[in-house]
């Protein structure tokens, strides 16, 4: 925050590193946990629907870390934007088909679906 006041570096700069520097991370906490999650309930057995389910996984990790990493740089309180990010990212998932059938979401809810980050990933 102090260097970007200072005009130090753009939030683009910041955005684009932190994607970059989290991208093996992310991709081994998804292979780590797909690893075992996939063969445990009972998915294709075989490594090619493996290899989708971890890119879609992985995927999701993405947007989601990227998501936050965004928010994070506009909400100058920690502790308000994390409390903000929580209550976003459960509305999309809940709103995505995790929680909910489409068929039973409230017909004034129904355009939260298609602002749900998580949704596209899904329906791949």
């Amino acid at each position: 925050m102090r260097e970007t006041s200072r005009g130090v570096y753009r939030v683009s700069s910041y955005i684009i590193a932190n994607t970059l520097v989290f991208i093996p991370f992310l991709l081994i906490v998804t292979l780590l946990y797909t690893s075992s999650v996939y063969w445990l309930v009972g998915l294709r057995r075989n490594i090619d629907g493996f290899l989708y389910f971890s890119l879609v996984v992985w995927l999701v990790a993405l947007t989601a870390n990227s998501f936050v990493a965004c928010f994070s740089t506009l909400v100058p309180n920690f502790i308000t934007g994390m409390s903000f990010i929580y209550g976003v990212m459960g509305s999309f998932f809940l709103f995505s088909g995790y929680f909910i059938s489409k068929d039973s979401v409230p017909k004034y809810w129904k355009f939260m679906q298609y602002l749900s980050l998580f949704k596209y990933r899904m329906n791949a």
